[in-house]
């Protein structure tokens, strides 16, 4: 595993339950590498939305990047699509 995957895991805050159906939608277009522009089409909100969720997200589960989030998410394993 990357050493950014085992950094993100260790320091990740596991907050699963909390998460809103807005963010689930997020974090599955984030997890699928969707780009900000594909998940505010998907969702009907606007890109800069998004950034802030991600940001908010980010905050929550106490990482420092997109990457670091994706692999907090989702336990170091990614959905097959």
């Amino acid at each position: 595993m990357p050493d950014v995957s085992r950094r993100s895991l260790r320091s990740c805050k596991h907050k699963s339950s909390n998460k809103s159906a807005r963010q689930r939608s997020l974090l599955d277009g984030l997890l699928r590498g969707r780009t900000h522009k594909e998940i505010a089409k998907m969702l009907g909100i606007s890109q800069f939305t998004v950034r802030t969720y991600q940001e908010r997200l980010m905050e929550k589960f106490g990482v420092a990047s997109r990457a670091e989030l994706i692999v907090c998410v989702s336990g170091g394993h990614l959905p097959k699509d």
